[in-house]
């Protein structure tokens, strides 16, 4: 196959990814890939995460209520995580996670595209910290 530049991107038509659908290339790394998947053990990689949703409705289920208090249970327990941050500095969900409020000092960082020095102001983050518990129940034992 003889390289043909595209105008658009000056890359040889052949090493596009559009070139590749439909033919057994484009096949062959889909199933590369997912059998990376299988071979690592990566239960979750074919799981799709739970959603709003299906999360107020497994706890209305579980615990004999609407869907609607099943929500305003997950509303007020952020409004109050919020409130507590703000008062505190920390809320804590026993057992699962601790999120904190830390304050980042201003620093000197490099834009990496140039090289150049910038400046990266000073600003407040929320960061969670999960729970050891938590962590050996998900987490493969080393």
């Amino acid at each position: 196959m003889e390289p043909v530049s595209t105008a658009s991107t000056g890359m040889p038509r052949w090493y596009s990814v559009a070139s590749f659908r439909g033919s057994s290339s484009a096949r062959d790394c889909n199933a590369a890939e997912s059998s990376a998947h299988q071979h690592w053990g990566d239960v979750m990689a074919d799981a799709r995460r739970m959603g709003k949703s299906e999360l107020f409705s497994h706890f209305a289920e579980r615990f004999d209520v609407k869907r609607t208090q099943a929500r305003e249970f997950f509303d007020s327990l952020t409004e109050l995580a919020e409130k507590e941050l703000k008062r505190s500095g920390e809320f804590v969900l026993p057992g699962m996670v601790k999120l904190v409020v830390q304050k980042r000092k201003a620093r000197m960082g490099r834009n990496p595209a140039t090289g150049e020095a910038i400046k990266i102001p000073a600003k407040t983050v929320v960061k969670a910290r999960i729970a050891k518990q938590l962590k050996d129940a998900v987490l493969p034992k080393k």
